[in-house]
């Protein structure tokens, strides 16, 4: 038996989230360090790459729709023996 249902476009969603969390968390750290509250740049850096990722994570979770409804496209089961 699988231990997950892990799927290409489920951990590619994972590795979506995961390379923009560092970039939001470094910007507000590196601000509120040196100026105290952030600073216009900051803020349009956050809200640039914030829409990127909703449309990165839109278009994901729309994969794993597709994969739930489409037979063809549902994981492998191995049967043990």
């Amino acid at each position: 038996s699988m231990c997950c249902n892990c799927t290409v476009p489920r951990l590619s969603l994972l590795g979506i989230v995961l390379e923009d969390l560092p970039q939001f968390v470094l910007t507000c750290y590196i601000d509120y360090n040196l100026v105290g509250s952030l600073s216009p740049a900051a803020v349009l850096n956050i809200c640039s790459s914030l829409s990127a990722l909703v449309v990165r994570l839109t278009s994901r979770y729309e994969e794993i729709q597709d994969e739930n409804n489409d037979p063809k496209l549902q994981p492998i089961v191995e049967f043990e023996m």
